[in-house]
């Protein structure tokens, strides 16, 4: 390839030597390689150390490597970092900031800078901000948000960002809520943790009426939904973690296009059965009556506890839903959800020890019709001579012979509480425990019982946890084959992965 107007025989390389050994830190001189050239050689570094490096080589390979160390998202976890990242941005070079798209400021608090030293160097974090209008994604990590957000002028600069469509914010409290009211950036896309010591949280209906016509996502921690009169007609990603309240029929106004919903209420307990409780029977007799007016015919994807999503109840038809840890005790709250929402694909983890394996088709009676896609998370934490994990598999697989299903995903993890171990050096654990369960597994086995259990199934998918491993299977009619002439082959992994996506692309 010609360089151009590069000096010197490329072949020996002793033009570039030659003046790498001439720079002495002072005055290096500059590499006379055409410009364009030295932005694809740099493009195919890996690594902003290795960038780095080669910024520092001479002046004209340092301009060339800004845009490419600035490329996607900087993640600062330290103030220090934070300002020696403001001096680079600042020194006597403001076109660099048309670089800078993607920041993180994540976590430092008073082990790393104290309030002294940030205002020390106030001007400099202002005059940083000021001049970062390129900026589309923002993230703000504090545990004490005081820290950067205590100088009101900086608060004011952030607002007066314009191309942000991505905002992030934890332990926000009053200053952030007034920074959000004055930003002038049209968000698509707001994620913020409110003050957990708040003991009255807001409805984010409320606090982001600003942003009604643009927003599209939203993540909320710490936040009651019940009390919003303002319509967000494009959202359609809310993701509510720390609940208090849910109260349908508002939630419904508030956000008529919604496609995607994960809610997890702040008084749920997965391990509860399903005893009588007069509030959660309340709660969800009310946002049954309360969608007599309407409820949502986009919703595509539904996430949630059992427990939160049987006192939401949900009268919509969606295509996936994950629910969290299931036992026994709740058939009868897991057959209600599943008759409001009639999922296409589901996800849940089974307690192994505390579920009665070949009951599972019974639980899912209520999708025998329409399920297609079903993934298993199959744990045992407690008891280490329950039965072997193919015994489990097997009676699950068994149970589910009357059910429509294309895709089969199951994942065993055999271990012990906080751990990610299959046995025990621990001499009083049992002999059987020193053995790892998955150590007989016969993956190929279960292959061919899962195809002849389930006749409607397609794809199957087995992972073991600790050791981490995987198979994945495509079950095709073939001239030789078990019973109905089927037969299994094995696929790599980037095949199973494609599968997967395809049926549970919500799954990451």
């Amino acid at each position: 390839m010609s360089t151009g107007n590069a000096e010197g025989s490329p072949a020996s390389g002793s033009f570039l030597a030659e003046r790498v050994s001439r720079m002495d830190g002072r005055c290096p001189v500059p590499l006379r390689l055409n410009f364009d050239v030295l932005l694809v050689v740099l493009s195919l570094v890996e690594g902003r150390p290795n960038i780095g490096r080669m910024m520092r080589t001479c002046r004209t390979m340092h301009r060339a490597g800004v845009q490419h160390i600035l490329y996607g998202n900087i993640r600062i976890c330290d103030f220090e970092k934070f300002l020696s990242l403001c001096c680079f941005m600042l020194d006597k070079n403001p076109p660099r900031f048309r670089h800078l798209r993607h920041l993180d400021l994540d976590g430092w608090d008073a082990t790393s800078a104290t309030t002294s030293a940030i205002l020390a160097v106030n001007d400099t974090i202002l005059e940083f901000f000021q001049k970062a209008q390129y900026l589309e994604k923002l993230t703000l990590q504090f545990r004490d948000s005081d820290m950067l957000l205590g100088n009101t002028r900086i608060p004011q600069a952030i607002s007066s960002l314009t191309n942000l469509v991505d905002f992030t914010m934890y332990g926000m409290g009053r200053e952030g809520c007034t920074m959000l009211n004055k930003l002038q950036s049209p968000l698509t896309t707001i994620s913020v943790c409110f003050d957990l010591y708040d003991m009255n949280p807001s409805d984010p209906g409320h606090i982001f009426r600003r942003f009604k016509d643009s927003l599209q996502e939203l993540h909320i921690d710490w936040a009651s939904l019940g009390t919003g009169d303002t319509t967000y007609p494009h959202l359609i990603f809310l993701r509510v973690d720390a609940c208090v309240r849910a109260d349908i029929g508002c939630m419904f106004r508030a956000y008529p296009n919604l496609q995607g919903l994960l809610l997890r209420m702040v008084d749920e307990n997965e391990e509860a059965d399903d005893s009588q409780d007069p509030s959660i029977e309340l709660c969800r007799q009310a946002n049954i009556a309360a969608q007599a007016a309407g409820t949502w015919e986009t919703l595509r994807c539904l996430s949630g506890s059992l427990v939160g999503l049987y006192k939401l109840a949900a009268r919509s038809k969606v295509q996936r839903l994950f629910l969290g840890l299931l036992r026994s005790s709740h058939l009868t709250r897991l057959q209600a959800v599943l008759t409001d929402s009639q999922p296409r694909a589901l996800s849940f983890v089974i307690d192994a020890p505390q579920f009665d394996s070949v009951r599972l088709g019974e639980f899912l009676a209520p999708a025998v019709e329409t399920l297609t896609a079903l993934k298993l998370d199959v744990h045992n934490m407690i008891d280490w001579h329950y039965k072997h994990p193919s015994v489990t598999v097997t009676a699950l697989l068994v149970s589910l012979s009357s059910f429509p299903i294309q895709f089969l995903s199951v994942t065993l993890f055999w271990g012990t509480v906080g751990s990610l171990t299959f046995y025990s050096s621990d001499p009083h654990q049992p002999d059987d425990a020193c053995h790892p369960p998955f150590s007989a597994l016969d993956v190929e086995a279960l292959a061919q019982e899962a195809m002849r259990a389930i006749p409607s199934l397609r794809n199957l998918a087995l992972y073991t946890v600790n050791p981490w491993r995987q198979w994945h299977w495509e079950i095709k009619s073939g001239a030789q084959g078990d019973g109905d002439g089927r037969i299994v082959i094995p696929l790599d992994q980037d095949e199973g992965e494609r599968v997967l996506e395809r049926f549970f692309p919500d799954s990451s």
